[in-house]
């Protein structure tokens, strides 16, 4: 009996985390996941030294340390998943006013590179009615739109 009132007291506890996710931008949920994934990391490297049994512990912690702090405790200047290195050329393709490269912007719109203004603003608004943050989309994207758009068609 004991065992059924654990497993109906985990399930309303998941049911209410995922809902509380589904309502949260992604660059919020993003955030509070490495923080959740690196505090039980770390946990988890802790009581396994305790334990005695440091050659799990120890990857355990180092990559409880990288969801902590964002930083590689080893780095040997690869190219790790998510960290860019921006070329010449592209540095050169961007906008004065922009952070974001016209490649990135055509990207962001799924469009060809070249592609006409009308087809920017099509790509722009039909992305846009999927990812507006009034109907349920994320801020983050909504603001990327925006951004690619302006690099493209040059805030007009």
């Amino acid at each position: 009996m004991i065992w059924f009132l654990a497993g109906v007291l985990a399930l309303v506890a998941l049911l209410s985390l995922t809902s509380f996710a589904a309502r949260m931008d992604g660059a919020k949920l993003a955030k509070t996941l490495r923080l959740t994934a690196g505090v039980g990391l770390a946990a988890a490297a802790v009581f396994l030294g305790i334990g005695g049994r440091l050659a799990a512990a120890l990857p355990l912690g180092v990559l409880g340390f990288y969801f902590l702090t964002g930083k590689q405790l080893f780095s040997q200047g690869r190219i790790f998943p998510g960290e860019r290195r921006t070329g010449r050329a592209e540095s050169e393709a961007r906008s004065p006013h922009a952070r974001m490269s016209r490649t990135q912007a055509y990207r962001i719109l799924n469009l060809p590179a070249g592609a006409s203004e009308e087809d920017i603003a099509t790509a722009y608004r039909e992305l846009m009615k999927r990812v507006h943050p009034d109907h349920g989309g994320s801020e983050h994207f909504a603001a990327e739109l925006n951004e690619a758009r302006d690099v493209l068609l040059g805030d007009k």
